[in-house]
């Protein structure tokens, strides 16, 4: 999510400011705000020597969960306003008063204050009281380690004070230290500060420095590609596009720069294994713009590395693909094609342009003449496609788009199809309604004569353009070739060959001159140099993208079963390195810092399974997985809404099926595992309801009148969740346990203002939704003076924004309440303003 805008952080930073002078010392002393003029009342101290110390830390964490969990759902919208950051933050900041250990509560500081900081100082320093207090509660977490030392040496008011603090942070004596994945971090830094201060030299060297330190980091080695690679010779050039490819495998950017750059040189093996790379990374069934051109360019280069019966074969599958999609959508309107074989073997996707004429050069050199004659009606067929999709000739098609596309079919007619009288035609199309641009024309003038057999008046009219156009050089050269000045000939095509390697020509030429030479024609020095360095790159680069092998593993382990529903719920998750390259998460890859997990919760009595939004849990506590290592990552579901649809169903139990994604990808059903991804079944995690019967009921509710441990409380939530569900039709529970729960009522009324805040709270934000038996025991706390227990008030039982409750607070003398209740109907107007737009209702209308 991006930051906050600048014009909205004045609220933002007051929210903050009012929870540090106020709640925070409510929280604390479990009394009223500090800073409010707001003494505790002797009710209040009566009251909460009443409750169990074990009972008050018990509801602090568990409340500390819950909250957030709020903080997290407040921004998980499709559109999120200021208000649901402001709530999230003062959320956060609650929940990590309530539970100082808390790292999930921590870690949702931390990140609420990232996205609306943006360099405002005020929400700067909630996020460094927040990494700092992460450094201190997680020390094994290399991510905040690093955000710690940054933070740290940022406080310098100068930027040169930053300079000098990263130069003494990265010397000698420290770098083995801190680990070369950190100090290559903080090397990175240090050069953007230099290069920002217009010291290039030394930002060259500290980039430079940087991959040196961690080649396996992504940032720096895709920065120095595309720095130095502007002043690198060739080879410098895949050098740094390697290091860069192998920092970060899923970059498709870096595989395909590598790639073109090998095929731009004629280092044609490698750029064969490096495309093939890259079309098995993106491959789709349907036409794609981006994969389609590059299965052209990899069977070029088969074919310029003399595999060309594997080239046709790469295009051959792709239209046949093609085919059966353009079918299956095709019967989708027409089913009764499908019981027709015949018609259904005539539907064929148009061949594309690029693939046509690749595939037609080929059969031009290994097909015979009814494999040549199909080849060119497949290519007409795609010319012809391609005009149709442009609209034909109609009015509102750009004259120009259809000159363009009659010329091409032009040259291509003339210098593959070696029919001079369909050139000729189509560049009198081509000038119909525009002039044809004098370079065109003369060209293609030269190819018809060339076809219609005077290659003298060819050679003449294509000599000017030879020096800069590796087509009119190449028909040049085969007009020199008929007039019998094979020497000559033999220059140009070996111009050809060095000038357009990566075209079709330049691998007509290199054919051509070897016909002539009566050998293969030797690769460049630089070619060969290039292949070099794609060999260098072991093999087990490929097995990255091979989808029938597993170089990245994720196992998950779950607790054997809840003592109840209330409690962490610590799942680990497994990170397993199977390659022998270091891989960095990173949000860009190759390891992605989030796991997604597809949840489903059910519960006996309940017909069908509680299906939650995605999950995304941070797995980013390492900077690099090592080759053949492991990284743990343990998070608590309790605070987020898996232990929230948990505690939904405490009294009866549930049972909880979680799918996990590494490195997932958004399909149309949901997620998938991405490259370098993993999909796994966690284990089913088990929360045992209570085995209420009637006579337990009756005993509970005795015993709750004084509860004295967590537990107890505990109890007391399930009773709730028990008589709520008996008070809803079709339970099918027995008369006589609906006549045992009925109590509870009372019971929740009469012990609910003899809790403390926190407990209170707690039982506000856990209890199900408001029914007429709950509203005496909410009364007793509906205007607490108390911030804690009006904020769970607000948030849980207030939907929309002229609930007397949330005026109620607006207009109370507390300030912080008042800022509570501003910020919750803030919030809720702009739900309200969502859902008539979406739903078309007028204004006057609440939904």
């Amino acid at each position: 999510m991006s930051a906050v805008h600048p014009s909205t952080r004045t609220a933002f930073v007051l929210a903050a400011a009012a929870i540090a002078a106020g709640l925070g010392g409510a929280v604390a002393a479990g009394q009223a705000p500090a800073g409010t003029g707001a003494a505790p009342t002797a009710e209040a101290a009566r009251r909460d020597g009443q409750v169990t110390d074990e009972i008050r830390a018990a509801s602090r964490k568990r409340l500390s969960r819950i909250f957030a969990m709020y903080a997290s759902r407040a921004i998980r919208k499709d559109e999120v306003s200021l208000a649901d950051l402001e709530l999230s933050l003062i959320l956060a900041e609650v929940a990590t008063q309530l539970d100082p250990d808390s790292e999930s509560a921590w870690r949702m500081k931390q990140g609420l204050a990232t996205i609306g900081a943006s360099g405002d100082p005020q929400i700067e320093a909630i996020r460094r009281e927040a990494t700092a207090r992460l450094a201190r509660l997680a020390p094994d977490d290399e991510v905040v380690r690093l955000q710690r030392l940054i933070d740290v040496i940022e406080q310098a008011p100068t930027a040169e004070g930053r300079i000098a603090g990263y130069r003494k942070m990265l010397a000698p004596d420290n770098v083995n230290r801190l680990g070369r994945p950190i100090a290559a971090r903080l090397t990175l830094e240090l050069a953007l500060l230099l290069q920002r201060t217009g010291d290039l030299e030394g930002f060259r060297a500290a980039l430079a420095e940087a991959v040196n330190l961690d080649p396996s980091f992504p940032a720096a080695a895709v920065m120095a590609a595309g720095y130095f690679r502007t002043t690198a010779s060739p080879i410098e050039e895949a050098e740094l596009i390697a290091l860069a490819m192998a920092a970060n495998p899923t970059d498709q950017l870096m595989v395909r720069a590598f790639a073109q750059l090998l095929l731009e040189h004629g280092a044609y093996r490698g750029a064969a294994r490096f495309l093939t790379i890259a079309a098995e990374s993106i491959h789709v069934a349907r036409p794609a713009e981006i994969y389609d051109p590059l299965l052209a360019d990899l069977a070029l280069a088969l074919w310029a590395d003399g595999r060309p019966r594997d080239a046709v074969e790469v295009l051959l599958k792709r239209q046949r693909e093609l085919d059966g999609f353009l079918r299956e959508m095709i019967s989708k309107q027409d089913p009764a094609l499908l019981g027709d074989t015949e018609r259904l073997s005539r539907v064929r996707y148009p061949a594309l342009s690029l693939q046509a004429v690749v595939r037609t050069a080929i059969i031009r050199e290994i097909g015979n003449d009814a494999d040549i004659a199909k080849s060119l009606s497949d290519a007409q067929a795609s010319f012809d496609a391609a005009a149709t999709a442009r609209g034909g000739d109609a009015d509102e098609v750009k004259p120009e788009e259809l000159q363009q596309l009659n010329l091409d079919a032009a040259f291509f007619w003339a210098a593959l199809g070696e029919d001079a009288g369909k050139a000729k035609d189509l560049l009198e199309k081509a000038g119909s309604k525009l002039e044809v641009p004098a370079a065109d024309g003369f060209r293609l003038e030269g190819w018809i004569a060339l076809r219609s057999g005077d290659p003298a008046a060819a050679e003449r009219i294509l000599a000017p353009y030879a020096g800069n156009d590796p087509l009119s050089r190449y028909g040049r050269a085969l007009a020199l070739e008929a007039m019998g000045r094979k020497r000559d000939a033999a220059a140009e095509l070996r111009g050809v060959y060095e000038m357009a390697s990566s075209t079709v020509f330049g691998v007509l030429a290199g054919k051509r001159l070897a016909g002539l030479l009566g050998a293969p024609v030797p690769a460049s020095a630089l070619a060969a140099d290039m292949e070099g360095i794609a060999e260098s790159i072991p093999t087990e680069f490929d097995d990255l993208f091979d989808p029938n092998r597993s170089p990245m593993l994720l196992r998950c382990r779950v607790p054997e079963a809840l003592r109840d529903a209330y409690e962490p719920i610590p799942v680990t998750f497994e990170i397993v390195n199977n390659s022998r390259f270091p891989l960095a998460i990173t949000p860009a890859g190759p390891i992605r810092p989030m796991v997604a997990m597809q949840v489903a919760v059910s519960s006996a009595g309940r017909p069908t399974a509680a299906e939650l939004p995605y999950q995304m849990l941070g797995i980013d506590r390492s900077l690099v997985i090592q080759p053949r290592s492991t990284r743990s990552v343990t998070v608590d579901l309790s605070a987020t809404e898996v232990g929230e649809a948990i505690s939904t169903f405490c009294a009866t139990g549930s049972s909880t099926t979680m799918r996990c994604y590494l490195n997932w990808m958004p399909t149309a059903g949901g997620m998938k595992a991405g490259m370098l991804g993993d999909r796994i079944d966690a284990p089913q995690l088990r929360a045992d309801g209570v085995r209420m019967n009637p006579e337990w009921v009756r005993e509970t509710i005795i015993r709750l009148r004084e509860p004295r441990t967590p537990e107890d409380l505990a109890n007391l939530a399930q009773l709730v969740s028990a008589a709520f569900r008996a008070s809803q039709p079709g339970t099918g529970l027995e008369p006589e346990m609906v006549e045992a729960l009925a109590p509870t009522w009372d019971l929740l009324a009469e012990v609910m203002p003899r809790l403390d805040t926190a407990s209170q709270s707690w039982l506000l934000a856990t209890m199900p939704n408001t029914i007429p038996q709950m509203r005496p025991a909410l009364d007793t706390v509906r205007d607490s003076p108390d911030p804690l227990v009006r904020l769970s008030y607000l948030i849980r039982r207030s939907d929309r924004s002229g609930d007397p409750v949330v005026e109620a607070a607006i207009a109370s003398g507390d300030p912080t309440i008042a800022r509570y209740g501003r910020v919750v109907q803030l919030m809720l107007q702009r739900e309200e303003e969502i859902l008539r737009r979406d739903y078309n209702l007028s204004p006057s209308i609440t939904p």
